[in-house]
């Protein structure tokens, strides 16, 4: 039986919006529905106002509050949580989406501190973007089997192929070609139904932090996500030591 709820909650540039629409697809061929409504919202406050709620539902969050956690404890909701090294997510933002670096980070740390206490909850599978997640052969039918979905593999790889960087640029690009993100495309706005942004695939690189961040702002975005990086595998002793440095808490300027 499918989920009546599910939620794909991810750092920024780890992966999560594949993810949305990959358990969109296995949604539609699980219950033989042609479209799967989903959402981006942080908090029950930024979901549309329902005269009835249907199922199944995908919400794709990077700060998934209180309200959202309730919501998916409630439902059972299996939640799909995507990460990514917080120095290569704050350049990824930046490069992207054209915005400084400081407030790149903070959106970082408040993603990083939301995304751990997911882990509470009874149904998580993370992904970790430098496992190429997206990439990978078997993701698709790795999510159909987390979600308890008889989805046949060759439809797993047929929702694969539709994903793949050169699918999505395509999907981008007649998207922009519609008129989609305005005249002049503004790089944060995105597509109601996908979720994709004008400038959404970024180049997939891991540790671009090393070339496009000063060792000081990089140790600065460890002590901001020291917490993350210890939950999830991040940073290593480098982590360890900013950290310490800061006491575990504080948020980059």
């Amino acid at each position: 039986m499918a989920p009546r709820l599910t939620l794909c909650a991810g750092q920024y540039g780890s992966g999560s919006t594949w993810v949305f629409n990959a358990v969109r697809g296995l949604l539609a061929q699980a219950t033989g529905r042609g479209e799967i409504p989903g959402f981006y919202a942080d908090s029950l406050r930024d979901l549309p106002e329902f005269t009835r709620v249907g199922a199944p539902l995908v919400v794709k969050a990077h700060r998934p509050d209180r309200s959202l956690r309730l919501l998916g404890a409630l439902y059972g909701a299996p939640m799909v949580v995507s990460v990514r090294d917080p120095r290569d997510a704050v350049v990824s933002m930046a490069q992207r989406f054209g915005e400084p670096v400081p407030d790149c980070a903070r959106a970082v740390a408040e993603s990083a501190r939301h995304l751990v206490l997911l882990l509470a909850q009874p149904r998580v599978l993370v992904l970790r973007y430098e496992d190429r997640f997206t990439a990978a052969d078997g993701t698709v039918a790795r999510l159909a089997a987390f979600l308890g979905l008889a989805v046949s593999e060759a439809s797993c790889a047929q929702i694969a192929a539709g994903l793949t960087p050169e699918r999505v640029r395509a999907t981008v690009a007649a998207l922009e070609q519609a008129g989609v993100y305005g005249a002049g495309p503004d790089p944060r706005r995105h597509d109601p139904a996908t979720l994709w942004h004008a400038r959404h695939v970024g180049d997939g690189r891991v540790g671009k932090h090393r070339e496009a961040l000063a060792p000081e702002a990089a140790a600065e975005v460890l002590a901001a996500t020291a917490e993350y990086c210890r939950a999830f595998g991040y940073g290593g002793e480098e982590a360890a030591a900013a950290g310490s440095a800061a006491g575990g808490s504080g948020v980059p300027g």
